[in-house]
């Protein structure tokens, strides 16, 4: 049994910062005190160090030049580091629209990295079940209607880790699929599409909980004939934001928070394989693509394609483009995520109870990051 007592920390709760010790026996926190004292405990002075949640990405491709349509079993390995590294202690790796039996080997290896990496809490199949003309940088070879059966096969080859979905609500069988999904406890977003507010309001109705990377690849507003957007301005679920500068201008994204407010806002990086890397030539799934000053493009169209961010620089930016305090902007990238995916009773905050998932920072960067209470980086 490790018990370790972290002494003196200013820690992230509720949205504020918080002066207080606290004790982690192995991989949970067991107590939180103004000061806690133990002689079985060994003990960390992190005086003068901001304590926060480990972060959560739930669309993210990969990174390091790697992504997860294309790696090798340890390939994935230097992309799950890092994620480590930069602070990423739960995550769901993200597949995009490919060829099925692509998908099926893709999604059998992530399965088996879950064993060596518990920080992966699921997978994000964003595609294949997606509408053409809103297919951003995905090959429209690979887009299907919806098909329960063929998820089924999916599910099957990812030992049941497929945990949420991004569909396009107006193809067909995508409601009876919703349906299926909802009822087998797999998470519902909506993107990729061009769906009038009718389309999107059922699949709402239906169990779909989420926008996927907002305002992006969906189509634009429209004051005549009300769409998706209007839907996602309109309803009180969960919204994915890219912060970037790119994705959405810093207006836009203050324009969202005013309508829809913080409380199921959760960013994203939608990162590429070229995240930590150099500039160049890479791949998104099998798409060429071209990284320029940090900025990828699809070759063919010059079409935005995900994004090169870290958690903690899209956090920034929030900060920066909102002037939401950071200890309350934390929370779209722990707290809300792990609510959106029903995980945030063992996740998603420091408190009693919870996995010892947090990271140090000292003047704004991450100097520490512990998984399950350990140390990895």
């Amino acid at each position: 049994m490790m018990k370790t007592i972290y002494k003196n920390g200013m820690l992230s709760q509720n949205g504020q910062w918080t002066k207080m010790d606290f004790l982690v026996e192995d991989d949970l926190i067991v107590k939180m005190d103004s000061m806690i004292q133990d002689e079985t405990s060994s003990v960390v002075s992190i005086d003068g160090v901001h304590v926060i949640p480990g972060f959560f990405d739930i669309h993210t491709h990969g990174a390091m030049g790697y992504d997860f349509n294309m790696a090798s079993f340890d390939e994935m390995k230097i992309i799950m580091k890092f994620y480590l590294k930069n602070g990423v202690t739960s995550v769901l790796p993200t597949l995009l629209s490919d060829d099925v039996p692509t998908l099926i080997l893709q999604l059998e290896k992530i399965a088996t990295l879950q064993s060596e990496f518990p920080q992966i809490k699921g997978i994000h199949l964003e595609g294949p079940f997606l509408a053409p003309l809103y297919k951003g940088a995905m090959s429209e070879e690979y887009l299907q209607n919806a098909s329960t059966d063929l998820f089924k096969k999916f599910q099957e080859a990812a030992k049941g880790l497929i945990t949420l979905v991004t569909l396009s609500p107006e193809i067909t069988g995508a409601n009876s699929l919703i349906k299926y999904l909802k009822a087998h406890n797999v998470c519902v977003s909506l993107g990729h599409s061009g769906a009038s507010m009718e389309e999107t309001e059922k699949a709402i109705q239906n169990g779909a909980e989420s926008f996927t990377h907002s305002f992006n690849a969906m189509k634009p507003f429209d004051h005549h004939h009300p769409g998706i957007i209007n839907s996602l301005l309109t309803n009180d679920i969960y919204y994915e934001m890219i912060c970037d500068g790119l994705h959405l201008h810093k207006d836009t994204v203050n324009l969202l928070v005013k309508l829809k407010g913080l409380s199921k806002a959760i960013l994203v990086t939608d990162s590429i394989m070229a995240t930590g890397a150099k500039d160049g030539d890479y791949f998104l799934g099998k798409t060429a693509i071209s990284v320029k000053n940090g900025v990828s493009r699809l070759k063919k169209s010059s079409v935005r394609a995900g994004s090169t961010l870290t958690p903690l620089l899209a956090l920034q930016n929030f900060v920066s483009y909102t002037n939401t305090p950071f200890e309350k902007a934390i929370e779209l990238f722990s707290k809300n995520p792990a609510s959106f995916l029903h995980l945030f009773n063992d996740i998603g905050s420091l408190e009693v109870s919870k996995k010892a998932n947090f990271i140090l920072l000292k003047n704004s960067e991450i100097t520490s990051v512990y998984l399950e209470g350990i140390k990895i980086f």
